[in-house]
């Protein structure tokens, strides 16, 4: 039985309550999101980093932008490439 008949098969299997065939993916959003097939995840949780707060010692870090516009621009494009 197919709970949701309007769904691919692909989106069958992952809209299936019983399916706990998850995967956490930790690293950059901007090199593993490259990395990621078009329209390959059904939910993405983040926690971007405020800006101008921490720093963790990565070249290039999201959050450590000179500028809040440089921030911002850095966010929309990751929230883009999710989307």
């Amino acid at each position: 039985m197919e709970l949701f008949p309007d769904l691919d098969e692909q989106s069958q299997r992952a809209a299936d309550p019983n399916n706990r065939n998850g995967e956490i993916i930790a690293g950059d959003a901007r090199i593993e999101l490259a990395n990621m097939e078009s329209a390959s995840v059904q939910c993405c949780v983040t926690s971007p980093p405020y800006w101008g707060l921490r720093d963790y010692g990565i070249e290039g870090q999201i959050g450590a932008e000179m500028n809040l516009d440089d921030y911002i621009f850095d966010l929309v494009a990751i929230f883009a490439e999710v989307r």
